[in-house]
């Protein structure tokens, strides 16, 4: 028996050899004898054989297929032959052959990224592609590297994979880093170069990591008013891209009010309450505070410091002395403010406050009016009130403003100035015979007010 064919092959590992094993059997003239039972035996890991026993045909050919084993290297099948006088010449024969990766030939991707992603997020759908030789069979423990081919940024996760005994390589946690907009991955090979372009992946925003406040962040206002421009805020993600759709809580503090006090990002990220309103309190500042409801991020606060409204009213802040003499200055002047309607100061200088009598016996004023500095306050110097004793009130009025009336002042008698003949002397007189009625003297101070004393020595 002797090699007919299929000897000294090269093929790739686990893969069935092009040319079959022929063991050709004879007589010793070389003519062909069927019907002898060729057996195949393979050695060690030599792969399989389609047939371990086989009869020689008319031609004396006995034909088995060998699929190699699945590890490069040589690789060797037995075929053994026999007939009643024993083995034939020839036998056992040995074949051998290479097994021989073979190089990859074409990169196909069968399963493509996902049409959209979020910036910093793995995919929800994982790549897959496969690598081929030239006969389209699967090439394993090939290394295939992806990376970004159009759109820029970086791409996160494990970028090279190893294909597995289908020639598959999947990437299991990629995830696109950078602006919003379309990228495309390349899957390749270094050697040989090889590879393959993916479709377009819209990359979106990703999670909120940024809050930010629009311009501006701090306000002067008006008492009980909204500002302007409304506060605003912007969210982004960690590359910087706006994050549309996310709700963002306002609050306000004290007696101020915000509306409304939940708004959702529009596209370009931004979150615009429709008013903050400040309380009634002109001076004090105000604070607005806002937040991703989800969480990411730190809050931002905006702050204002309203000032009073439009002058409105007046407003006593020292009030005039309880009591006084008949034309002596009070001795603690009054001062006056001019507020808003919320009792708030407004600075509003220039503006010239009249003190009248509002009630009392009857009586005048010096000195009666004072203006207002920048404060929007009028402190009067000198005002005096002259007139018979009793319980006066003082009126404060300014044009267009809403007046104000002053405390009691109780009014005494001033410093004695005159005499006066209560009771007239008779017309008719005797000598040395006393006067009847006797004189009558009162003391008065300027006003005609008695004005009472301890005993006096009168002369005529």
């Amino acid at each position: 028996m002797r090699a007919g064919s299929g000897d000294a092959q090269t093929g790739a590992p686990g893969r069935e050899l092009p040319l079959p094993l022929n063991v050709v059997v004879t007589d010793d003239d070389n003519r062909p004898i069927p019907d002898v039972e060729v057996r195949f035996t393979v050695i060690g890991q030599g792969g399989t054989i389609s047939d371990p026993a086989i009869p020689s045909d008319h031609q004396g050919n006995a034909q088995i297929k060998w699929t190699l084993g699945t590890q490069p290297g040589a690789q060797t099948v037995r075929a053994v032959a026999t007939s009643s006088s024993g083995p034939l010449r020839g036998s056992p024969l040995t074949f051998t052959a290479q097994a021989v990766r073979p190089g990859p030939a074409r990169i196909l991707l069968l399963q493509g990224p996902p049409e959209t992603a979020q910036n910093g997020i793995p995919f929800d759908r994982h790549p897959v592609v496969a690598v081929l030789d030239s006969d389209n069979q699967p090439v394993t423990q090939v290394d295939v590297t992806v990376s970004l081919a159009s759109g820029g940024g970086t791409l996160d996760g494990t970028t090279t994979a190893s294909t597995d005994a289908a020639g598959r390589a999947t990437y299991g946690n990629l995830a696109i880093r950078g602006p919003t907009g379309p990228r495309t991955l390349r899957f390749g090979l270094a050697d040989p170069a090889l590879e393959i372009v993916s479709p377009a992946v819209q990359v979106g925003a990703g999670t909120a990591t940024q809050l930010a406040g629009k311009e501006p962040l701090t306000y002067q206002g008006t008492v009980s008013s909204p500002v302007s421009p409304a506060p605003s805020v912007v969210v982004r993600d960690d590359a910087g891209n706006p994050v549309p759709g996310l709700a963002i809580t306002f609050e306000a503090d004290r007696d101020g009010s915000v509306s409304p006090s939940s708004v959702i990002t529009n596209d370009l990220g931004v979150a615009q309450v429709s008013s903050w309103t400040l309380g009634r309190s002109a001076g004090a500042p105000y604070s607005l505070m806002a937040r991703i409801q989800s969480g990411g991020g730190d809050p931002v606060t905006f702050s204002a410091t309203p000032r009073a409204g439009a002058a409105g009213k007046l407003e006593i802040k020292v009030q005039p002395s309880p009591t006084v003499q008949n034309g002596a200055a009070l001795g603690r002047q009054p001062v006056i403010q001019v507020t808003d309607e919320l009792d708030n100061p407004a600075d509003q200088s220039g503006v010239a406050i009249l003190a009248t009598l509002s009630a009392g016996p009857a009586g005048t004023l010096l000195h009666a009016s004072a203006t207002t500095n920048s404060s929007g306050l009028a402190t009067f110097s000198g005002l005096s009130l002259t007139g018979l004793v009793g319980d006066y009130r003082l009126s404060f009025s300014a044009p267009s403003l809403a007046g104000v009336a002053s405390d009691p002042i109780s009014v005494a008698a001033g410093p004695p100035s005159r005499l006066a003949l209560t009771a007239s002397l008779s017309p008719d007189a005797r000598s040395r015979v006393p006067l009847s009625p006797q004189p009558s003297i009162q003391l008065q101070d300027a006003s005609g007010n008695l004005r009472r004393y301890g005993p006096l020595h009168e002369s005529l």
